[in-house]
């Protein structure tokens, strides 16, 4: 009986440390063409609003509060170059990838992120 509850016990903090340490890591958005100026426009042209922005440059979605360490952005293909971006935090890249008209089935869109 007393390893039985000690089991229970054991189990139930386990899952409680696993539970309250775990952080749900975000998906952002970076296309040029957005329309975002951080007051009044969200990128709604891109589909963005205030609490998902869809930032016009890099430096916009480093420099946004609710963008932590772990999380994605995704940097999406442009005709334009993005500015250089500063990065300070521990976030993940992501964009279109490269020789994108050599491979024929990876897009519609095979402009690439500069």
């Amino acid at each position: 009986m007393k390893k039985a509850n000690l089991l229970s016990i054991t189990a139930f903090i386990a899952f409680f440390i696993i539970s309250v340490n775990s952080v749900e890591a975000k998906i952002w958005r970076v296309n040029n063409g957005s329309n975002y100026n951080g007051t009044t426009l969200w990128g709604s042209n891109f589909g963005g609003n205030p609490a998902y922005p869809v930032f016009k440059q890099i430096d916009q979605a480093i420099a946004w509060s609710s963008v932590m360490d772990s999380d994605t952005i995704h940097v999406e293909s442009s005709q334009f170059i993005y500015t250089a971006a500063t990065i300070t935090k521990k976030v993940v890249l992501i964009g279109p990838g490269f020789f994108l008209p050599d491979n024929s089935k990876t897009g519609n869109n095979l402009l690439d992120a500069r």
